[in-house]
């Protein structure tokens, strides 16, 4: 099995490749990452999907509008390593991102729930906030 660093590094080298075969030089990729980890005691096994998301959340009493989306599915350890590729162009220095987590696993009934997800906002990008945000994710009641 792949570690997450490890498939963190071969997404970035991914990325750097394809960046510099671009047809159109007003588009750029970038890459936000960070690690996730949990409030509570979880066995890596039972997670079958973890949704990161870089979202901007500027307009106040609105929906967050999704900018760019990572699934990983192959989860080996804790903390869990992740990294979401997004067009530079679509972030506006005006504007508030973060980055939101939902974890999903399987119940009795081999039904994908949501059993975890970020509670507060761990902002990226913009306002004097870099490309890197650690996150932690809490237990759905």
């Amino acid at each position: 099995m792949i570690s997450d660093k490890l498939k963190i590094i071969f997404l970035v080298i991914f990325i750097v490749f394809f960046q510099g075969c671009k047809h159109n030089d007003s588009d750029s990729v970038s890459v936000v990452s960070g690690t996730i980890s949990f409030d509570d005691a979880i066995s890596v096994e039972v997670i079958s999907r973890i949704e990161v998301m870089l979202v901007d959340y500027s307009i106040a009493d609105a929906s967050h509008i999704e900018i760019a989306k990572t699934t990983l599915t192959d989860i080996n350890e804790l903390p869990i390593s992740y990294a979401v590729a997004y067009n530079d162009n679509e972030i506006k220095s005006a504007n508030l991102y973060s980055i939101s987590v939902d974890v999903y696993e399987l119940n009795n009934q081999n039904t994908e729930v949501r059993t975890h997800t970020t509670m507060q906002s761990y902002p990226v990008l913009t306002q004097g906030f870099g490309a890197q945000a650690d996150v932690l994710v809490q237990q759905i009641n």
